[in-house]
Protein backbone atom coordinates (compact mmCIF):
# COMPACT_ATOMS: atom_id res chain seq x y z
CA UNK A 1 0.00 0.00 0.00
CA UNK A 2 1.23 3.45 -0.81
CA UNK A 3 0.07 7.31 0.98
CA UNK A 4 0.67 10.24 -0.40
CA UNK A 5 3.60 11.81 0.06
CA UNK A 6 3.50 14.69 2.97
CA UNK A 7 6.36 17.28 3.30
CA UNK A 8 7.18 19.47 5.94
CA UNK A 9 8.43 22.82 3.57
CA UNK A 10 12.22 22.79 3.05
CA UNK A 11 14.33 25.86 3.88
CA UNK A 12 17.93 26.63 3.19
CA UNK A 13 18.60 29.77 4.35
CA UNK A 14 20.18 28.56 7.59
CA UNK A 15 23.37 27.11 6.16
CA UNK A 16 25.86 30.34 7.85
CA UNK A 17 23.77 31.97 10.09
CA UNK A 18 24.99 30.44 12.73
CA UNK A 19 28.99 32.59 12.45
CA UNK A 20 26.74 36.04 11.39
CA UNK A 21 27.95 38.86 13.51
CA UNK A 22 24.95 39.56 15.42
CA UNK A 23 22.99 36.42 15.46
CA UNK A 24 23.89 33.66 17.45
CA UNK A 25 21.66 30.52 16.52
CA UNK A 26 20.47 28.39 13.20
CA UNK A 27 17.20 27.59 14.08
CA UNK A 28 14.03 28.67 13.34
CA UNK A 29 14.16 31.93 15.88
CA UNK A 30 17.88 32.51 14.21
CA UNK A 31 16.09 32.57 10.24
CA UNK A 32 13.40 34.49 11.33
CA UNK A 33 15.47 37.54 12.23
CA UNK A 34 18.53 37.06 9.30
CA UNK A 35 17.62 41.12 8.56
CA UNK A 36 19.43 41.74 12.07
CA UNK A 37 22.82 39.69 10.75
CA UNK A 38 24.50 43.12 10.68
CA UNK A 39 22.16 45.09 13.60
CA UNK A 40 24.61 47.62 15.03
CA UNK A 41 22.76 47.38 18.37
CA UNK A 42 21.18 44.15 18.89
CA UNK A 43 22.59 40.81 19.46
CA UNK A 44 19.71 37.58 18.62
CA UNK A 45 21.03 34.72 20.72
CA UNK A 46 18.57 31.86 19.27
CA UNK A 47 21.09 28.82 20.18
CA UNK A 48 19.63 27.76 23.00
CA UNK A 49 18.94 24.18 24.11
CA UNK A 50 15.48 23.16 22.46
CA UNK A 51 14.56 20.19 23.73
CA UNK A 52 12.05 20.12 26.68
CA UNK A 53 13.37 16.76 27.69
CA UNK A 54 17.16 17.28 27.43
CA UNK A 55 19.04 15.97 30.70
CA UNK A 56 22.47 16.55 29.48
CA UNK A 57 24.35 18.31 31.68
CA UNK A 58 26.98 18.97 28.96
CA UNK A 59 24.22 20.40 26.69
CA UNK A 60 23.47 23.00 28.75
CA UNK A 61 27.08 24.11 29.77
CA UNK A 62 27.38 24.12 26.15
CA UNK A 63 24.39 26.86 25.82
CA UNK A 64 25.74 28.40 29.20
CA UNK A 65 29.14 29.15 27.76
CA UNK A 66 28.08 30.19 23.97
CA UNK A 67 26.20 33.08 26.23
CA UNK A 68 28.63 34.56 28.14
CA UNK A 69 31.06 34.50 25.31
CA UNK A 70 27.92 36.49 22.95
CA UNK A 71 27.16 38.44 26.29
CA UNK A 72 31.04 40.38 26.26
CA UNK A 73 29.83 42.73 23.28
CA UNK A 74 28.71 45.99 23.70
CA UNK A 75 24.92 46.17 21.97
CA UNK A 76 21.88 45.09 23.79
CA UNK A 77 21.53 41.06 24.03
CA UNK A 78 18.13 38.93 23.49
CA UNK A 79 17.66 35.81 25.07
CA UNK A 80 14.77 33.39 23.54
CA UNK A 81 13.36 31.15 26.67
CA UNK A 82 10.40 29.25 27.17
CA UNK A 83 6.71 30.65 28.51
CA UNK A 84 6.73 27.11 29.90
CA UNK A 85 8.54 28.28 32.56
CA UNK A 86 5.05 30.09 33.93
CA UNK A 87 3.56 26.82 33.86
CA UNK A 88 2.68 24.92 37.18
CA UNK A 89 4.43 21.89 36.03
CA UNK A 90 7.18 20.21 38.01
CA UNK A 91 10.50 22.05 37.23
CA UNK A 92 12.97 19.54 35.19
CA UNK A 93 15.93 20.32 34.20
CA UNK A 94 15.15 21.73 30.68
CA UNK A 95 12.99 24.61 33.04
CA UNK A 96 16.03 24.75 35.80
CA UNK A 97 18.41 25.31 33.18
CA UNK A 98 16.31 27.76 31.26
CA UNK A 99 15.32 30.03 34.45
CA UNK A 100 19.13 30.18 35.50
CA UNK A 101 20.14 31.49 32.13
CA UNK A 102 17.31 34.08 32.11
CA UNK A 103 18.63 35.25 35.75
CA UNK A 104 22.46 35.66 34.33
CA UNK A 105 20.85 37.58 31.21
CA UNK A 106 19.13 39.92 33.16
CA UNK A 107 22.17 40.07 35.55
CA UNK A 108 23.40 42.39 32.26
CA UNK A 109 22.52 45.77 31.82
CA UNK A 110 21.62 45.37 28.65
CA UNK A 111 20.07 41.66 28.59
CA UNK A 112 16.62 41.10 28.01
CA UNK A 113 14.21 38.11 27.58
CA UNK A 114 12.16 37.28 25.41
CA UNK A 115 9.83 34.02 26.60
CA UNK A 116 8.13 32.18 23.95
CA UNK A 117 5.49 29.28 23.57
CA UNK A 118 5.17 26.61 21.06
CA UNK A 119 7.35 28.30 17.59
CA UNK A 120 5.63 26.87 14.20
CA UNK A 121 7.65 27.67 10.95
CA UNK A 122 9.53 25.92 8.09
CA UNK A 123 11.45 23.16 9.26
CA UNK A 124 13.27 23.64 12.60
CA UNK A 125 13.27 21.14 15.91
CA UNK A 126 12.20 18.11 14.53
CA UNK A 127 11.07 17.35 18.27
CA UNK A 128 8.48 20.20 18.26
CA UNK A 129 5.37 19.44 19.43
CA UNK A 130 4.08 20.32 15.58
CA UNK A 131 6.71 18.76 13.79
CA UNK A 132 6.37 15.74 16.02
CA UNK A 133 2.58 15.25 15.61
CA UNK A 134 2.46 15.67 11.93
CA UNK A 135 5.49 13.24 10.91
CA UNK A 136 3.50 11.09 13.72
CA UNK A 137 0.23 11.67 11.72
CA UNK A 138 2.21 11.39 8.16
CA UNK A 139 3.76 8.10 8.71
CA UNK A 140 0.73 6.00 10.20
CA UNK A 141 2.60 6.07 13.51
CA UNK A 142 0.98 5.65 16.61
CA UNK A 143 1.98 8.26 19.72
CA UNK A 144 0.83 9.20 22.95
CA UNK A 145 -1.72 11.70 23.04
CA UNK A 146 -2.57 13.90 26.06
CA UNK A 147 -6.06 14.87 27.04
CA UNK A 148 -7.04 18.05 28.17
CA UNK A 149 -4.03 19.69 27.12
CA UNK A 150 -3.45 23.14 25.57
CA UNK A 151 -0.20 24.61 23.89
CA UNK A 152 -0.02 28.07 22.24
CA UNK A 153 1.56 28.27 18.74
CA UNK A 154 2.75 31.33 16.81
CA UNK A 155 4.61 31.22 13.97
CA UNK A 156 8.42 32.23 13.42
CA UNK A 157 7.94 35.14 11.55
CA UNK A 158 5.26 37.07 13.29
CA UNK A 159 8.07 36.39 16.40
CA UNK A 160 9.80 38.41 14.47
CA UNK A 161 7.30 41.25 13.58
CA UNK A 162 6.16 41.57 16.85
CA UNK A 163 9.95 41.70 18.26
CA UNK A 164 11.00 44.33 15.54
CA UNK A 165 8.16 46.37 16.40
CA UNK A 166 9.05 46.43 20.17
CA UNK A 167 12.15 47.69 19.31
CA UNK A 168 10.70 50.99 17.19
CA UNK A 169 8.87 51.15 20.01
CA UNK A 170 11.62 51.71 22.46
CA UNK A 171 10.98 48.28 24.39
CA UNK A 172 12.80 48.50 27.70
CA UNK A 173 11.10 45.41 29.63
CA UNK A 174 13.70 42.75 31.20
CA UNK A 175 11.50 39.92 30.56
CA UNK A 176 8.04 39.59 28.48
CA UNK A 177 6.30 36.88 27.00
CA UNK A 178 5.23 36.92 23.32
CA UNK A 179 2.62 34.69 22.34
CA UNK A 180 -0.78 34.88 20.20
CA UNK A 181 -3.67 35.27 22.32
CA UNK A 182 -4.88 31.61 21.87
CA UNK A 183 -3.99 28.84 23.74
CA UNK A 184 -5.48 25.59 21.20
CA UNK A 185 -6.43 21.81 22.77
CA UNK A 186 -3.81 19.36 21.50
CA UNK A 187 -7.01 17.68 20.21
CA UNK A 188 -7.83 20.47 17.62
CA UNK A 189 -3.84 20.89 16.44
CA UNK A 190 -4.07 16.92 15.20
CA UNK A 191 -7.40 17.66 13.65
CA UNK A 192 -5.99 20.36 11.51
CA UNK A 193 -2.95 17.63 10.40
CA UNK A 194 -5.46 15.10 9.59
CA UNK A 195 -7.04 17.44 7.06
CA UNK A 196 -2.83 18.13 5.49
CA UNK A 197 -2.57 14.88 5.61
CA UNK A 198 -5.50 12.95 4.90
CA UNK A 199 -4.71 10.38 7.35
CA UNK A 200 -6.27 9.95 10.79
CA UNK A 201 -4.08 9.89 13.94
CA UNK A 202 -3.35 6.60 15.60
CA UNK A 203 -2.78 7.51 19.47
CA UNK A 204 -3.22 6.35 22.26
CA UNK A 205 -5.52 8.78 24.81
CA UNK A 206 -3.77 9.59 28.05
CA UNK A 207 -6.01 11.15 30.60
CA UNK A 208 -4.04 14.06 31.95
CA UNK A 209 -2.43 17.02 30.73
CA UNK A 210 -1.64 20.62 31.82
CA UNK A 211 -4.27 23.32 30.90
CA UNK A 212 -1.37 25.98 30.10
CA UNK A 213 -2.45 29.40 29.42
CA UNK A 214 -0.41 32.06 27.90
CA UNK A 215 -0.79 35.22 29.60
CA UNK A 216 -0.18 38.38 26.94
CA UNK A 217 -1.36 41.19 28.34
CA UNK A 218 1.54 42.92 29.34
CA UNK A 219 2.90 42.63 25.38
CA UNK A 220 -0.49 44.47 24.04
CA UNK A 221 0.14 46.74 26.21
CA UNK A 222 2.99 47.62 24.40
CA UNK A 223 1.65 47.11 21.07
CA UNK A 224 -2.31 48.17 21.05
CA UNK A 225 -3.31 46.59 17.84
CA UNK A 226 -1.64 43.32 19.49
CA UNK A 227 -4.60 41.50 18.58
CA UNK A 228 -4.84 42.70 15.12
CA UNK A 229 -2.55 40.09 13.45
CA UNK A 230 -3.91 37.28 14.91
CA UNK A 231 -7.08 36.63 13.80
CA UNK A 232 -10.10 33.54 14.69
CA UNK A 233 -8.78 31.37 12.23
CA UNK A 234 -5.11 32.36 13.15
CA UNK A 235 -3.65 28.70 14.32
CA UNK A 236 -5.14 26.78 11.74
CA UNK A 237 -3.83 28.86 9.31
CA UNK A 238 -0.56 28.65 10.33
CA UNK A 239 -0.45 24.76 10.38
CA UNK A 240 -1.62 24.20 6.96
CA UNK A 241 0.89 27.58 5.86
CA UNK A 242 3.69 25.34 7.01
CA UNK A 243 2.88 21.83 6.37
CA UNK A 244 1.49 20.42 3.12
CA UNK A 245 0.51 16.89 1.34
CA UNK A 246 0.78 17.32 -2.39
Amino acid sequence: MSYPLCLQLNHDLHTHLAETKMIVGNGLIARAFHTYREHPNVMIFAAGVSNSTETNPTAFKREEDLLKRSAGREAMLLYFSTCAIDSVGPRTPYLRHKLEMEAQVTRIPSGHVIRLPQVVGIGGNPLNLVNFLFRHIRDGLRFPLFLNTRRNLIDANDVFAIVDELFRRGWRDRVLRVASPYDTMVEDIVRYLEAITGRAAVFDPIQRGDLQRVDVSAVESLIPAYRDRFPPSYVRDLIHRNFRCP
